[in-house]
């Protein structure tokens, strides 16, 4: 029966709900789109390390690295042993694609042009498995290593190949490369101290994404540098699983065999990693941010909340009056002014979740691109809305909308009958 009542003052007061409905809507609307904002920008983070570095899952290198992930080709490197006894440990049905890596360093030369560069070799085709789909073609002009038939390919970053004289031909992704003089070349430093050198190719342009790198990127096939630098040890070994949820007991499992077989490798997320501190650093600086935004917000909508229901309640003081004159408990009237609210609370939620979807098409649709911070390049604004989100903002403002009501209707219900009848 209350139920029933309820309905019909959420009809027949309507006009008076409207300025909490609309409260409900925009507050459902501003934090569902937040939240769909900031997990889109998590995912980007995400990608650009796991797929764009290629770090994948998985990170194995030398256990109790005194410089994690810093190994070059001393002994902090994995030896051809270590190697082939981390490679019987993939499973193809689970394990996705594996890429050693060698973190290379020394001087281009190209004309008059020199310039330090410390960079990365890696597997070709496991890389380009690591990063598929989204970062498979990993220039803004040239080729992938993958995809070049040169015999001693050279990706340069977007600074580094502009000191060295290289540049696209157009800002299209099908550009090619003009170099002031194509050929550069490589000289390094071996383990052993001894100065080496080779001519190299420049076949691509890459971005890591971060300006800083950028200047000093130089990416090589793994068998190449290898060659340049006499050495058969690699630095680290990345692993991407076809599924995440299986990354925990693979580790356990992984890091188990090497101590069974005394094999001094160890494995972990690379969100754990030194690697991963970045991602780590601006995950929770947003998460700073989103907590701030959403208690200006939740305070902004209680605020306006508790006033459009204290307003409400006022209006219908002389209703309270008739309905406990009649024979209603002070419960009877705060369970069906509770009632109301969370019928409201309902209602703006719904239409909240419908424009909310509508506003996020819109948005996506746009494909404005805006600077995220200390990226050097632009990404495009996308909401990637989630359920589980509608579901708990859905809740929050039920509870927050009963709670706006609970208040100034149990203080209304303390008011004597008579003083509410005489005064109205």
């Amino acid at each position: 029966m209350l139920f029933i009542i309820a309905c019909r003052n959420l009809v027949v007061n309507r006009r008076k709900s409207f300025a909490a409905l609309l409260s409900i809507i925009v507050a459902f609307m501003t934090l569902s789109l937040f939240e769909g904002y900031l997990h889109d920008v998590k995912e980007v983070y995400d990608g650009i390390f796991s797929k764009r570095q290629m770090l994948g899952d998985i990170i194995i290198e030398r256990k109790n690295s005194p410089n994690p992930g810093k190994a070059g080709m001393t002994t902090d490197a994995l030896s051809p042993d270590e190697q082939e006894w981390v490679a019987k440990q993939f499973d193809p049905n689970v394990v996705r694609a594996h890429n050693r890596f060698l973190n290379i360093s020394g001087i281009a030369a190209s004309g008059t042009s020199r310039a330090i560069f410390i960079g990365q070799a890696f597997d070709p085709d496991q890389g380009a498995i690591l990063r598929s789909p989204e970062y498979l073609w990993n220039t803004f002009a040239g080729n992938p290593l993958d995809k070049e038939k040169d015999p001693y390919p050279l990706q340069l970053g977007r600074e580094l190949a502009e000191v060295i004289g290289c540049v696209p031909t157009n800002p299209t992704p099908e550009a090619e490369i003009k170099c002031t003089d194509p050929i550069v070349q490589l000289q390094v430093n071996t383990e052993s101290g001894q100065a080496n050198a080779m001519d190299f190719k420049v076949t691509g342009l890459m971005s890591t994404g971060f300006g800083e790198m950028d200047a000093r990127m130089a990416v090589l096939p793994l068998a190449t540098a290898q060659m340049l630098f006499s050495t058969h040890r690699v630095s680290y070994i990345t692993v991407g699983l076809k599924t995440r949820d299986q990354v925990a007991s693979w580790i356990k499992t992984f890091n188990e065999a090497a101590a069974r077989d005394k094999i001094e490798v160890s494995a972990e997320p690379w969100q754990q990693h030194t690697f991963g501190d970045l991602f780590r650093q601006s995950i929770g600086f947003l998460m700073v941010f989103r907590n701030l935004v959403i208690s200006i917000i939740l305070v902004v909508v209680s605020i306006t909340t508790i006033n459009t229901f204290v307003k409400i309640v006022n209006e219908r003081m002389r209703e309270i009056g008739t309905m406990r004159s009649i024979g209603f408990k002070p419960y009877h009237v705060i369970v069906m002014f509770c009632t109301e609210a969370m019928l409201l609370g309902i209602t703006g939620s719904v239409i909240g979740l419908l424009a909310s979807v509508a506003a996020a098409k819109l948005c996506n649709l746009s494909h404005f691109v805006y600077n995220a911070g200390i990226m050097s390049e632009g990404f495009v604004f996308r909401i990637e809305l989630h359920v589980f989100d509608f579901m708990w903002i859905t809740g929050l403002i039920i509870i927050l909308t009963i709670v706006a009501t609970f208040l100034p209707t149990w203080r209304a219900t303390k008011v004597p009958i008579a003083v509410i009848l005489a005064e109205r």
